[in-house]
């Protein structure tokens, strides 16, 4: 089922070889014309309908085309392609070029509500520099202090650093014995003699420590 509709066409009296009316908007009813009907040609058969209109902003000028106008005595269904020229200085003027042994029919509406608005640019804010707080700590002696939320701090780049050059160390080493020398498991570990003796050396440097902080002590204690 179709709905009528009863809107008035916008433009009137439009001539060429025939005479035309047109609403750009809303389908409109008069004479033959029925059917959401959007270009009349002489109150008898439809040129073109609302339903799939289509707005085309790619061409210059911008161009509204509609379709599915009544068909005979033509071989395919009217359309109708009305160019939208813009003119600050006119109300609204329409002019046509048809062909009635064509089924496609060409217009020209010539309007200032065809000009593009332009508006103002957005105005430009500066967003302020994002700054982290500090965070006051307390001391072991009731004092505050600002402390700052740095996440990273020097000795976990040193941290990092000795393991990525021990890293490089083992593995440089281990493919230096393994491919140049023909070493196979242990054999293969770079300076394998002093890796061995390490555990040792640092308990012996340990001890000494230890006992001579202990000879100190007990000068202290004969004193």
């Amino acid at each position: 089922h179709t709905h009528t509709h009863t809107h008035k066409r916008s433009f009137t009296g439009i001539k060429g070889n025939f005479e035309y009316s047109y609403n750009p908007c809303t389908g409109y009813e008069e004479g033959g014309c029925k059917n959401n009907n959007a270009v009349c040609q002489s109150s008898k058969a439809s040129c073109g309908r609302q339903p799939g209109a289509k707005f085309d902003t790619t061409k210059n000028p911008p161009t509204l085309t509609y379709y599915n106008g009544d068909q005979p005595p033509f071989p395919q269904k009217r359309i109708s392609t009305i160019s939208l020229v813009c003119d600050e200085g006119t109300d609204h003027k329409m002019e046509t070029k048809d062909d009635p042994v064509k089924s496609e029919y060409v217009f020209t509406l010539t309007s200032k509500y065809a000009c593009v608005q332009k508006n103002p640019p957005p105005p430009v804010t500066t967003q302020p520099p994002i700054t982290r707080p500090i965070q006051p700590t307390t001391t072991s002696g009731g004092h505050t202090k600002q402390k700052t939320d740095n996440p990273i701090s020097l000795g976990t780049i040193l941290d990092l650093c000795v393991f990525f050059v021990l890293l490089s160390y083992f593995t440089i080493g281990f493919a230096f014995m393994y491919v140049r020398r023909g070493a196979r498991g242990s054999e293969a570990i770079p300076n394998r003699e002093f890796w061995i003796a390490l555990p040792g050396l640092v308990k012996e440097g340990c001890l000494l420590i230890v006992g001579k902080v202990r000879r100190r002590g007990s000068g202290y204690e004969s004193l």
